[in-house]
């Protein structure tokens, strides 16, 4: 079975979970605590994926020091996924978990491309535009593309918007081309 399949299995049952607990914020901020410390730390990554350790060993260890920084179910499920020997898709359940997250929370994100960084004002107007047309909150993280000669491309909701400085050239270009 695809990891992603899988792992959305494996999200959408801790996320009923945790919406039957009433705790989908606590469990959302976990999931992406625990997924940044998994980037971040070649040791964790080590010490869950290899197999030098046993499950038990590796259970042990997970127990102990999630005792205190985590919520029970968190710390069950993540015990769960060794038991299954589950954890290698651990990033992609973070993932598929963010999906559902932002469904509960009606929340969009997006992705805006510039020639340069958006200045804070505009990105708040640019949000502020963007939920008022999907009815939801909407999320924009900017992206630096320096061989963009200006304009903006948006990705949001499944959609791209392209204003750039090169696709106005291209369609003025079809336009001039269409008349000659």
């Amino acid at each position: 079975m695809k990891a992603v399949v899988l792992a959305r299995r494996y999200a959408k049952a801790l996320f009923e979970l945790a919406k039957e607990k009433k705790i989908v914020d606590q469990i959302a901020a976990e999931l992406q605590a625990f997924e940044a410390t998994l980037t971040e730390s070649l040791e964790v990554r080590h010490f869950l994926f290899s197999p030098e350790r046993s499950i038990a060993e590796k259970k042990d260890v997970l127990q102990k020091s999630l005792a205190k920084a985590c919520s029970p179910l968190f710390s069950r499920f993540l015990v769960y996924l060794l038991e299954k020997r589950r954890q290698h898709i651990i990033v992609e359940i973070a993932t598929e978990f963010r999906v559902l997250y932002d469904v509960h929370a009606n929340r969009i994100r997006g992705l805006a491309v510039s020639a340069q960084k958006i200045r804070k004002a505009e990105m708040k107007h640019l949000k502020s535009s963007l939920s008022k047309q999907f009815n939801a909150t909407v999320e924009l993280e900017n992206h630096v593309d320096e061989s963009m000669l200006g304009g903006l491309i948006l990705q949001v909701g499944g959609k791209i918007y392209d204003n750039s400085l090169r696709n106005h050239v291209t369609q003025l270009e079809k336009k001039l081309l269409a008349e000659a």
